[in-house]
């Protein structure tokens, strides 16, 4: 029975050591946070915003409306690289004028444009998109007139469809690149017509 007596603050003491150890190996290990795959190009800037400078022309005879443009455009990429969007753009035109004996003759046009696009972009290792697309523009061409001081003005709506394409390399948030587009003009007799801008664009 001494034995035993003296054994028992022993056999306690051993408990209580190991009860700690034991609880703590009971206790499930905490699970490593989970690794979320990357987006791509699009993870958290669907939007690209930018400035387009460019030139633009019609095969056709008299004064074009187009010339030189300039506008902002504005398109939303979604995960699936699938994307829509607009531009407002403003074509400096052209001008011409004569002078004669007792006549004096100067014509100016220009056009003001609103399109609309939807297309799909292939990502070439995360840096360089490629995105062909369908555009529709409402164009609004504004012209003027005069002869011998007499001052004539014109306005007129042209629809037009086609394809056009944008090729742009990223650098960080900002894309840069050339854009392409093909008109044909089904609301007049106009011959088709053809545009060619630099594009600068920042995701956000």
């Amino acid at each position: 029975m001494r034995v035993a007596v003296r054994a028992a603050p022993f056999a306690m003491a051993w408990a209580f050591a190991c009860l700690p150890a034991k609880a703590a190996q009971a206790e499930p290990a905490e699970k490593p946070a989970k690794q979320v795959a990357p987006l791509g190009p699009t993870a958290g800037r669907p939007w690209e915003f930018g400035p387009l400078v460019g030139f633009g022309t019609e095969w056709t005879t008299g004064l074009s409306p187009w010339g030189v443009g300039i506008g902002l455009s504005l398109d939303y990429e979604l995960r699936c690289h699938f994307s829509f969007g607009g531009a407002l753009i403003h074509h400096f035109g052209s001008s011409e004028s004569a002078l004669g004996r007792h006549v004096s003759y100067v014509a100016h046009t220009r056009s003001d444009s609103v399109a609309i696009h939807a297309g799909y972009s292939f990502w070439i290792a995360d840096r360089v998109v490629l995105r062909p697309e369908l555009s529709l523009e409402g164009t609004l061409v504004t012209g003027s007139s005069e002869v011998t001081g007499v001052r004539r003005s014109n306005a007129g709506l042209l629809g037009l469809i086609g394809p056009s394409g944008v090729v742009m390399v990223r650098v960080g948030t900002y894309l840069f690149g050339v854009q392409g587009n093909a008109y044909l003009v089904p609301s007049d007799v106009a011959a088709p017509v053809g545009a060619l801008y630099a594009v600068f664009r920042t995701r956000l």
